[in-house]
């Protein structure tokens, strides 16, 4: 089924392209069955592709569709396992449209609340797209919180909470990692710590069989 929309997503242009991008958010809300076929038919590799050569308009029909395939567990299993969504969304946070840049920081603001594992992977995804552009990682970011003008405070408010949310997320998994190795650690020098005490017990035993032999001697 979705082969056959794949072909006409690549194929349409203008209204027809439009229409058809307008019809899949209604298409995954009519019959929710329809995202893990989606995403197992390389379905967002094909928005990626489409979103990439459309203009503004056509990239946030892409992304509504993607905000319904992301509430359920079989669509965001598919963008967690699908790093190039991830690095698609972001970029798209350098869009020249507000609604875009806005509509791109809340899936990403969904996708990192999502699991505290998902964290590392949006900043995988931001230093592939920002390395290969030659900045400084977080730049598109960091540009619309330099804003001059700072108009429009809800699209500040929305970059601030997904940096907020992916440091504050990358502290409790480095801090979790951390306290895992110390657990680790522990449990290593017990371990030494009963050998130890085994191998004195047993050098008493010896030390107290050879002065029993010794006696009876």
């Amino acid at each position: 089924m979705f082969v056959s929309r794949w072909e006409k997503l690549y194929n349409s242009q203008g209204p027809e392209l439009r229409r058809s991008l307008f019809s899949l958010k209604q298409l995954f809300q009519d019959d929710k069955d329809l995202v893990p076929e989606f995403v197992a038919s390389e379905g967002l590799t094909c928005f990626i592709k489409v979103g990439a050569e459309a203009d503004h308009n056509y990239q946030n029909y892409i992304l509504r569709a993607l905000s319904q395939i992301m509430l359920f567990v079989d669509g965001m299993n598919g963008v967690i396992n699908h790093n190039e969504t991830v690095q698609w969304l972001y970029t798209l946070t350098g869009s020249l449209s507000r609604l875009v840049v806005k509509t791109s920081l809340k899936l990403l603001i969904v996708f990192v609340e999502y699991a505290e594992s998902n964290s590392p992977l949006l900043i995988n995804a931001v230093n592939t797209v920002d390395g290969q552009r030659g900045v400084k990682p977080w730049s598109y970011l960091m540009e619309v919180l330099e804003e001059r003008n700072g108009s429009d405070t809800e699209l500040l408010m929305f970059a601030m909470t997904l940096i907020n949310k992916v440091n504050r997320q990358s502290e409790k998994l480095t801090n979790s990692q951390q306290s895992k190795q110390t657990v680790r650690e522990v449990n290593k020098q017990s371990e030494v710590n009963k050998q130890s005490e085994v191998n004195k017990q047993s050098e008493k035993l010896t030390n107290s069989l050879k002065l029993t032999n010794s006696l009876k001697s």
